[in-house]
């Protein structure tokens, strides 16, 4: 869902496009100098990118690893970050019942 700068919504749907939400006013239409000189279309670009494909040129074979790995590492990140507040809130948990 996007919405445009009169504050006028509209509903993004891979099939048909942009929908107009609550109102009449089209979508407006991708200028022809644009649709000539564009290779690829952002749709496409993107899940190239979401997909790891992009990174094939340099990585060969092994860009169907990256999304995988990525995946893990940032469950990594998280779950550290997690034990890390955790630790220190036992501390100051402790800390405080002991003062008490």
């Amino acid at each position: 869902m996007i919405t445009d700068l009169e504050g006028k919504e509209y509903m993004i749907d891979y099939d048909k496009g942009a929908i107009p939400l609550y109102h009449g006013k089209l979508f407006p239409e991708m200028p022809k100098n644009v649709l000539d000189e564009s290779k690829m279309s952002l749709w496409n670009l993107s899940l190239e990118i979401h997909t790891g494909r992009f990174f094939q040129f340099f990585l060969g074979n092994l860009y169907i690893v990256l999304v995988p790995l990525s995946g893990l590492v940032a469950i990594m990140v998280v779950l550290s970050g997690y034990l890390l507040w955790r630790k220190k809130f036992r501390k100051t948990a402790i800390h405080n019942s002991t003062n008490v």
